[in-house]
């Protein structure tokens, strides 16, 4: 039996998307597919001791931060002096309200915005707008010169009588981008892991399915609510020479009225619990490829939790250039480009992924190796001689990190929106990742798992569908192109 997931339905020449699960059993004949679109903490833990907190080597470069929150309708201000800034950024961030109606409908605002701050935009700057399940951030970056100018463009942009002359097309432009994203695919484990319904969980597919037969009087009345400035923090960084003022920045943004309900964030959704009767979950995409795709996705601690630098530490441990995994596969072995750990931060929670292009007849390496490294660390924790490593990748990240103005806002903006102080003590300090290897066992036991994993497989499964069925439940999906209708 199939379920339908998802059914955008497109105008134009735009092809649409046929989402479907099939059988979800394992084990399961091949399917017919057609080819994608082009374009537990554990108990009894043996009692180490901890090792010396060596001190961090590193500090935050030196930043006047002057911060005016939110008041009579206008944003919440942070202005930020770097000597020798080679730009100017701007930044404009919005919460997200954290439901899942409203997902698609923020990206969609944000990039109409976008698209006017673009057109607003002086010589000498560019615009850029996003969406992600954390904030709306609409961003231009200039030459210091250019300051002034670029400071009413987001009123421009920002005007909703004006937002809408083009919305047909603009949509359109919108929703073939979506189709055309990798993250359709990607979005596959997330469903599984979350649940179909779990904000987090909806990925392009699910937005082109909410936006492709929208109104534009629907978007013009999410515009006021999503993109309340009473809601938002500007942030500007910059060098001192010609960047505006405080009282500049208010009297050149609009304000929102004051008089009207605020919309309210809806707090951050639980993480349903790890089925353990289930095993692993392989999201499989099968298309006519000669690599294969496997990721395999662990939800960790929030950027807060006290185990948050552990964490840290395991996924580039794990997935550093210099891990096992691609010393085994990229460096030894030949079989992959390079198998890696990204990171994802979350309202309340975290995500490392894991994993990477393989030869696709010998993608079952992939697995054994990811079940192989997570069982080590589950067992013994992380060597030193990696805790060592991966605190300098870390830490030199950061570095890289504080040298970027656009790097500074993006990192001031989530402390603002997470109800932080923008300073730097509370959110340009080095990360502490001082800890020691019986921590980072204790983290590893809570967070990555061998036998309850989601894994999104993606590309041809010919050598590895049948052992897979030995590891798992194999849920099988495929994407359909369908001519749009009349």
């Amino acid at each position: 039996m199939k379920t339908k997931l998802e059914t955008p339905v497109l105008g134009g020449s735009l092809r649409a998307l046929l989402l479907v699960c099939g059988a979800c059993a394992s084990p399961a004949p091949r399917p017919a597919l057609e080819p994608l679109p082009a374009a537990d903490l554990a108990t009894g833990l043996d009692a180490a001791p901890e090792l010396p907190r060596p001190r961090v080597e590193v500090s935050p470069p030196s930043y006047a931060i002057e911060h005016v929150p939110a008041a009579a309708g206008h944003p919440g201000v942070v202005r930020v002096t770097i000597p020798s800034a080679p730009t100017t950024v701007m930044l404009l961030a919005f919460p997200v309200l954290g439901t899942k109606s409203t997902l698609g409908l923020e990206a969609l605002t944000i990039d109409l915005a976008r698209r006017r701050l673009i057109r607003a935009l002086p010589v000498g700057a560019d615009g850029f707008g996003r969406a992600n399940g954390t904030m709306l951030r609409l961003k231009a970056v200039g030459l210091p010169s250019k300051a002034a100018a670029m400071l009413p463009a987001f009123g421009k942009a920002l005007e909703r009588k004006k937002a809408f002359g083009d919305f047909k097309k603009d949509r359109f432009d919108f929703l073939q981008s979506l189709v055309a994203s990798s993250g359709v695919s990607r979005t596959l484990a997330r469903m599984g892991r979350y649940g179909r319904e779990h904000p987090w969980a909806q990925g392009p597919a699910a937005r082109v399915n909410a936006l492709s037969k929208v109104k534009t009087k629907v978007v013009e009345r999410a515009w006021s609510q999503l993109l309340d400035l009473r809601r938002a923090t500007f942030l500007i960084l910059g060098p001192p020479e010609g960047l505006p003022s405080v009282g500049e920045i208010l009297a050149g943004l609009p304000r929102s009225d004051p008089s009207q309900p605020l919309p309210k964030r809806q707090p951050p959704p639980p993480v349903p619990p790890l089925e353990e009767e289930k095993g692993n979950q392989f999201h499989a995409l099968w298309f006519n490829n000669d690599q294969v795709l496997m990721q395999a996705l662990h939800v960790g601690p929030d950027l807060s939790h006290d185990d948050y630098p552990a964490f840290l530490l395991l996924e580039e441990a794990i997935g550093g250039f210099t891990s096992e995994g691609n010393r085994r596969l990229r460096h030894q072995g030949g079989a992959s480009y390079g198998v890696g750990a990204s990171m994802r931060t979350l309202p309340g929670a975290s995500e490392l992924v894991y994993g990477g292009w393989i030869d696709a007849q010998r993608g079952m390496q992939l697995f054994d190796t990811h079940q192989e490294v997570v069982e080590r660390v589950r067992d013994h924790g992380l060597t030193e001689e990696e805790i060592r490593s991966a605190r300098a990748q870390v830490l030199g990240s950061w570095a890289r990190r504080m040298d970027e103005p656009e790097e500074v806002a993006n990192l001031l903006a989530w402390c603002v929106l997470t109800g932080r102080s923008p300073s730097a003590d509370d959110c340009l300090a080095p990360p502490d990742v001082s800890v020691s290897s019986a921590k980072t066992q204790e983290v590893a036991r809570r967070y990555l798992h061998r036998d309850r994993v989601h894994w999104l497989v993606y590309g041809e499964m010919d050598h590895i569908h049948n052992p897979l069925r030995f590891k798992g439940v194999i849920n099988f999906y495929k994407i359909e192109r369908l001519d749009p209708p009349d």
